[in-house]
């Protein structure tokens, strides 16, 4: 947590970065933010920080060149007066957050190759809002097309033989 004066000096530091070792609040105090951060790095944010000035509150993710990922909200101070001579930055570091969504990512990716490749057909029913995913394979399976198949289970119970519904509805307990 920091406040940031117009000039965009540190007037406070604090918050949870405390905690760290490494995080020593007088380090920042009175001292301007372009002299704490790399210059490509203030270059990014300083017209973010001045809009705060006008009233924009910010939120933004700020990549830093050490390959940490920042999650940057701003908002402004005001005075008794209105005016508002410092604005409130907070900073979360949200680097295993965005690793742990970019590997997420990349293993939908995977599954979703995977399951083209192999045409598996799969479908996915949601029991709380009683809502069934068909995927496109399955769908194409059956010769249909993705708008030819809604998302209830009436769909695929339709396209069971009625000697074997019952049996059907008890392997995936499907109440009758």
């Amino acid at each position: 947590v920091f406040v940031l004066d117009r000039n965009l000096v540190v007037t406070f530091a604090g918050g949870g970065l405390v905690a760290k070792s490494a995080f020593l609040p007088g380090a920042y105090l009175h001292r301007s933010l372009r002299d704490i951060v790399p210059p490509v790095i203030f270059a990014g944010v300083a017209s973010l920080l001045q809009s705060t000035f006008a009233g924009e509150e910010n939120c933004f993710e700020l990549p830093y060149p050490s390959g940490a990922v920042f999650q940057v909200c701003t908002t402004p101070l005001a005075e008794e007066s209105g005016s508002i001579a410092e604005i409130l930055v907070i900073v979360l570091e949200i680097t295993q957050r965005k690793r742990a969504e970019h590997a997420e990512q990349a293993a939908q990716q995977r599954l979703q190759l995977a399951i083209h490749a192999a045409n598996v057909g799969l479908w996915d029913w949601d029991l709380q809002t009683n809502r069934v995913h068909y995927s496109h394979e399955w769908k194409l399976q059956l010769g249909c097309t993705d708008d030819e198949v809604g998302d209830s289970l009436d769909e695929w119970e339709r396209r069971v033989h009625p000697d074997d519904l019952l049996r059907a509805r008890a392997t995936a307990a499907v109440p009758a």
